[in-house]
This record gives structure tokens, sequence and C-alpha cells, in this order.
């Protein structure tokens, strides 16, 4: 019986070291609506639902996997530059900061700063939580691979991206 025990605790520990290493690959299970969507390859993407159906987890975990290059449900360029717009910052840290520690691979990013919103990638891509309402200014001619919004922005905001 010990034994048996200790090879349960054995197995607990390497499941929960798995998923701490890499809780993309282990801890997000897309729904059917977000396995379409993550598959979609349309140059423009609207994705509506109502509260709690998944939109925000959708959203971080296809930045996620451009990231990182997998293409576990399209090919993706690497590296890349992904922009993840969203309202407000409040709602970066009340919504999608929360989203992005759940998913986020540890052994895959290289350095993340809260405070400037950016998160960098071992494969040389990076993430940048942005802010609707910063200045306009702020989001032009800049290269990027995709942009993602959380939530509509106002139009000028929506034609810049």
């Amino acid at each position: 019986m010990p034994t048996e025990l200790t090879n349960y605790k054995e197995i607990e520990y390497e499941l929960r070291r798995r998923e701490h290493e890499d809780p993309l690959g282990l801890t997000y299970k897309p729904h059917a609506m977000q396995q379409q969507c993550h598959r979609d390859r349309h140059s423009t993407l609207l994705v509506v639902g109502g509260n709690r159906s998944g939109k925000t987890w959708f959203a971080v975990a296809e930045a996620l996997y451009y990231c990182l290059g997998r293409a576990v449900w399209a090919d993706v360029p690497r590296p890349c530059i992904v922009w993840y717009v969203m309202p407000s910052l409040p709602m970066f840290r009340r919504t999608v900061l929360p989203v992005f520690r759940k998913l986020c691979p540890r052994k895959e990013l290289v350095t993340f700063s809260e405070r400037k919103g950016v998160a960098r990638f071992k494969n040389g891509s990076e993430l940048h939580f942005l802010s609707a309402d910063m200045k306009q200014r702020r989001l032009q001619g800049a290269s990027i691979d995709i942009a993602i919004m959380d939530e509509t922005p106002d139009e000028t905001v929506f034609e810049e991206l």
C-alpha cells in the first residue's frame, strides 16, 4: 500500500510540474466554437459570445499560440509581434492578466513586465498588452503580425489596427 501511495504522489507531482511548465498545452481545453475560431485564418475574425462564454480565454490562447509559434490549429509566423488591445488597463488587470498568468508557459517566457505590458519569449516573439484608450498615435506605424481586440474599440482605433 505505501508503494501505491508513493506512485500516486509521484504521478500527481509530475502532472503539477507539467501543468506549471506548459499550462497552455495541458490546461486550456477549447470548446467546439473556440476550436473553430482557432482554425479560422481570415484576415478579420469577429468572435461574438455572451458573458463568460470563453472569448477572453480564446483571445489570450490565440495570442500565445502565435507568440510560441505553435501550429496547433494553423501555421503561424515565427517569431512574431502580437498586440492584444483592450478597452482599458483596469480591464487588463482584472480580466486578461489572470488568464495570461494561468495559460502562459513559464519555460517559454524570457521576461514579462506588467507595468509595460510586454511579454518576451525565447523564440524572439513579443506580446504587447495595449489599452484602446491610449493616444491613437501610439498605435500608428508599427509592424505587427496580429492584433487581437478584446471588446470593440472605437472606430479610429479599429481602423488603425
